[in-house]
């Protein structure tokens, strides 16, 4: 372990930057009340902080609230989803299933009461049983993305390979904000021992001018070249470091997303000043500051 101080500072730093760029589907951060005073827990919606209290692991916590947001008519997948997840925290599927098994009678045609028992299904391994049911959620309203991408899971897990990047492909094409869905994909493509198509698809998504869809490609991508670039850093193999935050910094330029550049670029200043290369720092802190005026960081490092 480093124990230089400097170093060991120089570190926590990176890191903080590292994990910056907006995340997918759930941010923690967002919501924690002693990182946003403007936002204390009380002032949440109910779904928020049923969500923060599943993403805390505070299961018990967070099962009032789901069970409530479960019986309003309406309620999405993504609430279905921290419901079942919720109860599997706590090795209550059993309980989660009846609960849904009501609603089912009260809603006999909700997409989301079907995906929800679907999930419950797959995580007690009963896979036919989730299979239909997603089939049968998805029949219902063809645009629950989580469905798809749930039953896309299930799929890859059995080895039909070509099944699942179909369904996965269906959640992508209905919400491709959605990170989870092309992590997903990667992970399939590296089931597949085809890891190589991920990157592929990106640039078929580039070249066809799919803009939204480029975009999710290139967060996992660059999310993956985050990791190994601190990786590298924290074993002080700095060329390797910023080699790893330039491809990121690459990605982030052909896909125009100036959220991902800014902390790229504050990462690759830091690299640099680490490795003693002062004149391009600061020429990476000034392009922080030409995107983000406001960044406070980087104004301090050219003082």
């Amino acid at each position: 372990m480093d124990k230089n101080p400097h170093r060991q500072m120089k570190i926590a730093l990176l890191c903080a930057f590292i994990w910056s760029v907006q995340v997918p589907v759930f941010s923690l951060s967002d919501l924690k009340a002693e990182e946003n005073p403007h936002h204390p827990v009380q002032s949440l919606s109910q779904k928020d902080r049923a969500l923060l209290a599943l993403a805390s692991k505070e299961y018990e916590k967070a099962i009032p609230d789901f069970v409530q947001l479960v019986q309003e008519e309406g309620a999405d997948s993504y609430v279905l989803r921290g419901f079942v997840q919720t109860f599997k925290g706590v090795n209550r599927l059993d309980e989660a299933d009846q609960i849904l098994l009501h609603l089912e009678m009260k809603y006999p045609n909700s997409s989301e009461i079907k995906f929800g028992q679907g999930l419950s299904a797959l995580y007690q391994g009963k896979k036919e049983i989730a299979e239909s049911l997603f089939d049968e959620s998805v029949t219902i309203h063809p645009r629950n993305a989580l469905a798809w991408n749930a039953w896309s899971t299930l799929l890859a897990d059995r080895g039909d390979y070509v099944s699942a990047v179909q369904k996965n492909w269906e959640a992508i094409r209905l919400n491709p904000e959605e990170s989870i869905f092309f992590e997903n994909l990667r992970f399939i493509y590296k089931q597949m021992q085809h890891p190589e198509l991920f990157v592929s698809k990106y640039k078929e998504q580039l070249e066809k001018g799919e803009e939204a869809i480029a975009l999710g490609f290139a967060k996992v991508l660059a999310q993956g070249l985050r990791q190994e670039g601190f990786r590298y850093y924290s074993q002080n193999m700095i060329d390797l470091a910023i080699e790893s935050f330039l491809k990121m910094e690459k990605i982030y330029n052909e896909v125009h997303y100036v959220s991902g550049m800014v902390p790229a670029l504050f990462s690759l200043g830091l690299l640099y000043e680490e490795k003693g290369d002062i004149k391009t720092s600061q020429l990476y802190f000034q392009r922080v500051l030409s995107l983000n005026p406001q960044h406070l960081q980087a104004r301090d490092k050219l003082k």
